[in-house]
């Protein structure tokens, strides 16, 4: 890796602007195609050696494929290609929950509140809620359907319960009573309510008792008809302590590909999951590892203290978040880099989602191609540099490299039973 002042793409400040770009692309992509808004990311330009600070107007276009962005004040600006499909786009999920959701409100937050859920929140749904937010004024506005905010809810009480900062903690529990109080003002039609499960998945907390003064659950708000009296989100679900994860891992932009399927239960941290991707792939777990996941930073403190950027995103410490807080469905995404200096990014997909108690054997590796590269070979062109030198005997590196990798290299070895064994 290139110097803490570099500029290059492996560079801290490289990253922490990919991230921004991200940011950028999930705030484009909650709203319809063709809208120019607002949106709450602030400019990071710094002409005349001060912040620019003002906020990023977007506009989305679905033909040709392009989200343009635009400093109203310094004037920087710039297009996005290739964001259809990534990790960061929100459209489809949008489109479907527009096209179903009819009954919305707003929440305003200042906006250092708003920065910590910008950096703190992962679940999907809940995130293009508050990515969708607008500047107002001082404030920031979030506006969503009921059963989104539930989700934020839901999500801001998890922090809540893992968060030690004092600090922090006083402001997650403002932004919960500021989400809270929503579900006393917005009516829901009865039809609504019967549609609805009476356990339902979203914790609403939807009981039998109609009327005032009988506990959780429906009361006739005056003048308004029935509504959601809100209550505190619902224990864990037995079902989906017990659910196991089916994932694909697959090492970015590395040909042949190399690649690992794995199970592992849904209640692991992403401490203890890094070190089943480390196993699996074969690294010896000697650098510095982190986790991207919507655009949020998710790595071992140490992380923090190798990024010495003050526009880099904090770091949330890995041991806080369960694989169940970043990926709950099929097609589900997120990012894992290893060895911050060669930059391996791997790709790790959700294949399936096995409630199924016979998944015992946990962690498990089930199938995977070919070795993964030496350690501090150079990233990507020095692993192609590597395999070229070593496979040609013409080389002029050939003896150099023999030398350096031990004698030999063999990038088509992979066994699952070595695997399941070092897992075990």
């Amino acid at each position: 890796m290139t110097g803490k002042g570099s500029d290059g793409p492996r560079s801290p400040a490289w990253r922490g602007r990919a991230e921004r770009l991200g940011w950028l692309i999930e705030a484009a992509t909650v709203r319809p195609a063709g809208l120019e808004f607002q949106t709450i990311l602030q400019c990071n330009r710094r002409p005349q050696r001060r912040r620019c600070g003002a906020w990023i107007g977007v506009r989305r276009l679905d033909i040709p494929e392009e989200i343009h962005w635009r400093c109203p004040s310094c004037g920087d600006q710039g297009v996005i290609h290739g964001w259809r499909g990534s990790a960061w786009d929100f459209s489809e999920r949008a489109a479907a929950r527009r096209s179903t959701e009819t009954e919305y409100a707003e929440v305003r937050l200042v906006e250092e509140d708003h920065r910590l859920l910008i950096a703190q929140v992962l679940d999907a749904s809940a995130r293009g809620v508050v990515m969708g937010a607008e500047p107002s004024g001082s404030e920031v506005l979030l506006e969503a359907s009921l059963v989104d905010f539930e989700r934020l809810r839901e999500c801001v009480s998890r922090l809540m319960g893992r968060e030690r900062s004092g600090v922090r903690s006083r402001r997650l529990r403002r932004i919960f009573e500021s989400i809270d109080e929503v579900f006393g003002d917005i009516a829901v039609s009865a039809q609504q309510l019967e549609d609805l499960p009476s356990a339902s998945p979203f914790g609403l907390g939807l009981g039998q008792g109609l009327g005032q003064g009988q506990g959780p659950g429906l009361g006739q708000g005056p003048g308004r008809g029935l509504a959601v009296v809100p209550v505190r989100p619902p224990a864990a679900d037995p079902v989906a302590r017990r659910a196991v994860y089916e994932l694909r891992m697959e090492l970015c932009d590395v040909k042949p590909r190399i690649w690992r399927r794995i199970r592992v239960p849904g209640d692991i941290d992403l401490g203890r999951l890094s070190n089943v991707l480390l196993c699996a792939m074969g690294w010896s777990n000697t650098h510095l590892h982190e986790f991207i996941a919507g655009g949020v930073r998710i790595g071992d403190s140490e992380v923090d203290d190798f990024d010495d950027f003050d526009d880099i995103p904090h770091v949330i410490e890995e041991r806080k978040v369960k694989l169940g807080d970043v990926v709950s469905e099929v097609g589900d995404r997120l990012f894992y880099v290893y060895d911050l200096g060669d930059d391996w990014r791997h790709e790790i997909c959700v294949e399936q989602v096995v409630t199924d108690e016979k998944c015992s054997r946990l962690p498990h590796c089930l199938a995977g191609q070919r070795a993964c590269p030496p350690e501090d070979c150079g990233g990507i062109p020095g692993y192609e540099h590597l395999l070229e030198a070593v496979g040609d005997r013409k080389h002029p590196d050939h003896i150099e490299m023999l030398h350096w990798i031990g004698g030999s290299f063999d990038a088509e070895t992979f066994s699952v039973a070595d695997v399941n064994r070092r897992l075990s």
